[in-house]
């Protein structure tokens, strides 16, 4: 059995030194092992599956951001379709995510003649 990537956190050090013991003797118990070389402690922030996690809360990945922004201009459905997939990867984190997509996703409908107007590019920044 193969577990990656835990991330264990506390408000401050001895929350996260308690936080940690209790994660090790579960890990003990259960005879799994850590491998060293692969192992962090007591980071401000760690960068995880797009996002940056730390004691002020969850955000984007700058790398990933930078994917949004830079993303073509969609020339076709397919490729609104693969920036509407990209982007929704930050739905959460998006207020108003959906009413903001909404123009885009219009296009995709089969009843709508393609072509983008300033109202459906919305989502660019």
């Amino acid at each position: 059995m193969f577990i990656n990537d835990v991330i264990v956190y506390g408000n401050n050090i001895e929350e996260h030194a308690r936080r940690l013991g209790h994660f090790l003797e579960r890990f003990d118990r259960a005879n799994l092992q850590l491998q060293p070389g692969k192992c962090v402690f007591a980071q401000p922030q760690v960068e995880y599956r797009g996002y940056i996690v730390s004691r002020d809360g969850i955000r984007a990945s700058p790398d990933m951001t930078k994917a949004v922004k830079n993303f073509p201009i969609p020339k076709n459905v397919k490729k609104v379709r693969s920036f509407l997939g990209l982007a929704s990867f930050y739905r959460r984190l998006v207020p108003q995510f959906a009413n903001i997509a909404n123009p885009m996703l219009e296009l995709l409908r089969k009843d709508t003649p393609f072509g983008l107007s300033d109202n459906n590019q919305r989502l660019r920044p």
